[in-house]
């Protein structure tokens, strides 16, 4: 019996040390592979992302300068007001502007109106037919001179008798007054007024008949007396005019005498000289025709004639038909220039947008060059980026773009593609292209001229196997990743409480399973690489597979 108890004991004595022994190799091997990070394999989608950063630029961008000095009379505009094409921002005195634009403002409306003419009227017709009718009667004169004789000598006779009208009105004018003249005047005048007088006397003798002593006399009868009252008074009508008629000869015989009396009046004597000098030059002319025309004309004025009448038919065929487009073309760019000109006085808007700036005031004096206004189109917001050569020919107009900016933490936004030029800009010896990115969801927080990081997505592969970069080492010039393999599981005593407060204090409360693993390296084929993860192509790694990040960081 006691033999038996021994055995038992040395049996018991056995298993103690086994599981002892194997505890301390579990702790040893799990105290081993827990310094290291270890990553779950998984199959998921993998993009491709090509990293760039860029500056905010606004759609379109202007800095508006005037074109001519001058002083500035209003500025229509402030920072944040929006704007259409056209709008005149700001504008100068017209009082202050140089000379060749006062001028242009004269150009255009002779342009203008000279094209109104062109355009709506007749007028140049009717001018090249009158012409060619002209040119065909002088030629027609001088083929039968007879006809343009006889006129030019009629022409000559009236020219000579209003010469001696002339003269005889100017000596009239100029002679002096005698003392006959005088008293001619007033004889006149003296009998322009007893013609008053008398016509008076017989006026007042008429009113003054007593009708009523011939009817009491019982000599007539009442209707002879209502006769002879109906003829006194168409005597005494005819009598009144008679008056009217001596009086206003009366104050012509008065004017008479009294410009006798007076000294010549100087604007009678300068119109009787003109008069006079009129019909001198009047009476050369017509001289000077009559020797051009006396003799006949001559073979050289007939050839000219027919030059002339030739060169009016061929502008009457030119403009009868209406007006020449070159002519049209001719007062539109006059019109045109004139425009351009005066429109250098403002500062117009080139496109719909919005004031960002404004550096000129009401008032101030201005140059050529001076800048006045910065105008930008925000409705648009891109992203100018730089984009290696390598990488170029992987990005495609419309491709995603994820954008964030050190100016608005923790946001991103979405671009897309919108310009890839055909030229790259060489510099130190790299070649880069700047491309394009429009922002499709831009809000107020995006200001121009901001930094902004740009992640290009040019690729997105679903379901497969990617693995962490950090992973990968080289071994043997070959890549490779280090996987955790499973070796076996062992039946182990648990240790009870105290395990975790005090290992001296551990007690064994049954059996667990415990896992042995290894390290393993694996050699790995590559494909798409995207930030932080790529794709396995190839190697005897399944999703499921624990890989260790920092294999050989413990070595």
């Amino acid at each position: 019996m006691r033999k038996a108890f021994i055995i038992l004991g040395i049996i018991l004595l056995v298993f103690i040390l086994s599981a002892l022994i194997g505890l301390v190799l579990v702790e040893g091997q799990a105290n081993e592979y827990s310094s290291y990070e270890t990553e779950l394999i998984e199959r998921g989608t993998l993009t491709t992302v090509v990293e760039a950063d860029g500056i905010v630029q606004s759609n379109q961008s202007a800095i508006l300068f005037w074109k001519i000095p001058g002083e500035v009379a209003e500025v229509l505009v402030k920072t944040g007001d929006r704007v259409t094409e056209g709008d005149i921002l700001a504008r100068l005195k017209s009082d202050s502007l140089p000379a060749y634009i006062v001028a242009a403002q004269a150009e255009q409306i002779s342009a203008e109106r000279a094209l109104d003419d062109l355009l709506i009227s007749t007028r140049y017709q009717a001018e090249a037919l009158k012409a060619v009718n002209d040119a065909q009667l002088a030629l027609d004169d001088a083929l039968h001179p007879e006809i343009i004789q006889a006129e030019t000598l009629v022409n000559l006779a009236k020219a000579q008798e209003a010469l001696k009208l002339a003269e005889h009105n100017y000596q009239v004018v100029t002679a002096p007054t005698t003392q006959a003249e005088i008293n001619a005047a007033y004889s006149n005048l003296l009998l322009a007024e007893d013609k008053i007088a008398k016509t008076e006397a017989a006026i007042e003798d008429a009113n003054n008949k007593d009708l009523r002593a011939v009817a009491n006399s019982g000599v007539l009868e009442e209707a002879d007396i209502e006769n002879m009252r109906s003829d006194i008074k168409e005597i005494l009508k005819k009598l009144e005019f008679l008056l009217i008629q001596n009086r206003v000869a009366y104050q012509k015989s008065l004017e008479t005498y009294n410009n006798l009396l007076l000294p010549t009046d100087p604007v009678d004597i300068a119109e009787a000289e003109s008069e006079l000098a009129f019909a001198t030059a009047n009476l050369d002319d017509a001289q000077r025709q009559w020797e051009r025309v006396k003799d006949g004309y001559s073979s050289a004025e007939i050839a000219v004639l027919e030059a002339e009448l030739n060169d009016a038919i061929r502008e009457y065929e030119r403009v009868k038909d209406g007006p020449d487009p070159d002519d049209i073309t001719e007062l539109e760019a006059r019109i045109t220039a004139a425009k351009a000109a005066i429109a250098q006085q403002n500062i117009v808007a080139p496109f719909d947008g919005t004031i960002t700036r404004v550096f000129t005031q009401d008032h101030d004096i201005v140059n050529l060059g001076t800048i006045a206004i910065q105008l930008d189109d925000i409705s648009i917001l891109s992203i100018i980026a730089s984009i290696s050569e390598v990488d170029v020919n992987r990005i495609y107009i419309g491709d995603d773009v994820i954008l964030s900016f050190e100016a608005i933490p923790a946001y991103e936004y979405l671009g897309k593609v919108s310009e890839i030029p055909s030229v790259g800009t060489r510099y130190l010896g790299t070649t880069n292209f700047r491309i394009k990115v429009e922002i499709v969801d831009p809000d107020d927080r995006i200001k121009s001229g901001m930094t902004a990081s740009a992640q290009i997505v040019v690729d997105e592969l679903d379901d497969v196997i990617k693995i962490p970069g950090r992973a990968i080492r080289s071994l043997n010039d070959q890549l490779v990743l280090y996987k955790l393999i499973e070796k076996g599981r062992y039946q182990l005593p648990s240790l009870g409480l105290g395990e975790e407060s005090n290992p001296e204090n551990r007690s064994f409360l049954g059996m667990h399973e415990t896992i042995r693993y290894e390290i393993q390296p694996v050699t790995i084929t590559l494909g798409t690489t995207s930030g932080a993860y790529s794709e396995i192509l190839a190697g005897d790694v399944l999703p499921g597979d624990v890989i260790i990040l920092n294999p050989l960081d413990q070595e």
